[in-house]
């Protein structure tokens, strides 16, 4: 199977339908449609993050630049 970046399609789209669409909205929809594929070729990653405060009082992790979506968290603690 030939793998083509996923900007490929918006060209295809503009020089065979004649469709114009910014490319925010092209990788809206382009997307949406990629996590509605069911055999996608995917690689899972194990990583651990750890929380940082921020100056409004929550907690947030920095994900790593490759990272597409979450599949679960879990915590190494028991709560009181």
């Amino acid at each position: 199977m030939i793998k083509y970046p996923m900007y490929t399609a918006l060209t295809q789209v503009s020089e065979l339908h004649g469709l114009e669409l910014s490319e925010d909205t092209f990788e809206t929809y382009a997307m949406s449609a990629y996590n509605k594929i069911g055999n996608k070729d995917y690689r899972l990653y194990r990583t651990r993050l750890y929380p940082k405060t921020d100056p409004d009082g929550g907690w947030f992790v920095e994900k790593p630049c490759n990272m597409d979506s979450i599949e679960a968290i879990t915590l190494d603690y028991e709560s009181a």
